[in-house]
């Protein structure tokens, strides 16, 4: 994917996510992780997030847990469709993430939504163990309320999709996705 042209209007431009037919957004990714809360892809102030990395995460996507956030857009746009993720047959309709740089363009197969608190486990970065990463992922499983059959483990890389959950400032919808093995 050529994101030169992307990066010229921002050099914070650090790739795509997509989720067919659902999705689609420039990756960035700021010095910090209030910027893109109140600046739209492009740079520019916009009451309306863009889709973010957290500013801790590689650059790309060497961590276990990959954090990106985005705006629950009351008309379906940003992550407001994830919500969907309720629902088993939108699952299986739409059962992969992309996230594109320059270099590939990997895919993640989605295992858990769920609702959690900010300071919930879904947001831990470092893991001192294989089975600390376990229990990150036993987290995400038991929580969800919708069972895909798709287990992840210790070896893996999870990307994790965080957005308001529509009511409770103190609660945030998550979806995460485990990389694919064709990866």
């Amino acid at each position: 994917m050529d994101l030169s042209p992307l990066q010229e209007v921002n050099p914070d431009v650090v790739g795509w996510i997509a989720i067919p037919g659902i999705l689609s957004y420039p990756l960035l990714q700021g010095g910090d992780n209030a910027r893109y809360l109140t600046h739209a892809w492009n740079g520019k102030e916009n009451a309306a997030e863009a889709v973010f990395l957290d500013c801790r995460t590689d650059a790309f996507l060497g961590d276990f847990n990959i954090l990106i956030y985005g705006d629950r857009m009351r008309n379906g746009a940003m992550f407001g469709s994830l919500k969907h993720y309720k629902d088993i047959d939108f699952w299986r309709e739409n059962p992969s993430v992309y996230l594109a740089n320059e270099d590939s363009t990997r895919r993640y197969n989605i295992y858990a939504a769920y609702e959690t608190g900010l300071t919930a486990a879904t947001y831990q970065r470092e893991f001192s163990s294989p089975e600390e990463k376990q229990e990150f992922i036993r987290y995400g499983l038991e929580r969800s309320v919708i069972d895909t059959g798709v287990t992840p483990t210790a070896e893996d890389t999870i990307i994790t999709l965080s957005t308001c959950s529509g009511g409770d400032r103190n609660t945030r919808w998550i979806v995460q996705a485990v990389s694919s093995p064709a990866n």
